[in-house]
């Protein structure tokens, strides 16, 4: 389990996710997001008022920037659709950055693909995964 403020994924989170993956044969990395998630409520403020978090959040701010905008433009409004949208985000940022994962990536849906339909498993909770194509070792 890795855990960021905003499941920012920088260095240190691709290289743990895919040691999860190529190394210890983890078959499903999941991204979960959470209502009241302080970053995006952050960037969500940061883009309204035009202001700039200081310190290290002013990094976390920026990394989640482009999924607060995109849900703009798509004309979001609810805190949910920000959550879910940056979520998308996200899993599509580990798929473009690292070749590992994007080895790994099934979709029962269409081949190579991800299903980024995000789910609330538990009250509070969205997710999204990236399912290892790998065959079961034990089989």
């Amino acid at each position: 389990m890795v855990r960021t403020a905003g499941h920012v994924a920088g260095p240190e989170v691709l290289g743990s996710i895919q040691y999860g993956v190529s190394v210890l044969g983890s078959p499903l990395v999941v991204v979960l997001g959470h209502d009241a998630c302080g970053a995006v409520a952050a960037t969500r403020a940061a883009v309204a008022d035009g202001t700039t978090a200081g310190g290290y959040v002013r990094n976390v701010v920026e990394k989640v920037t482009p999924s607060v905008l995109a849900a703009r433009a798509a004309g979001r409004t609810e805190d949910a659709d920000f959550i879910a949208e940056h979520i998308r985000h996200t899993v599509d940022l580990l798929l473009e950055r690292s070749r590992a994962l994007a080895a790994y990536r099934y979709s029962p849906f269409h081949a190579r693909g991800t299903d980024l339909r995000p789910s609330w498993p538990v009250r509070g909770q969205a997710a999204a995964g990236v399912r290892s194509a790998r065959p079961n070792r034990s089989a």
